[in-house]
């Protein structure tokens, strides 16, 4: 749960690598027993935030190439 507010943090200040970093670290965390239900769920945030972030990264990406030019 950690990850995905700190992530969001990223993402509100539009630190888009990092928070991609700090999701595909949640992703990596396998769940224990106890958590599965609750680690299912943060999974499945983390992968949304994931998907949103892919878009900004891509306009970043072009937007620096652009300049570049």
């Amino acid at each position: 749960e950690n990850y995905l507010g700190l992530a969001e943090a990223y993402i509100q200040r539009e630190s888009f690598h990092l928070a991609k970093k700090t999701l595909q670290t949640l992703l990596s965390i396998k769940p224990g027993l106890q958590k599965e239900k609750s680690m299912h769920a943060w999974h499945t945030e983390a992968r949304s935030f994931l998907k949103i972030i892919a878009g900004q990264i891509d306009s970043e990406s072009h937007a620096q190439r652009i300049k570049n030019k």
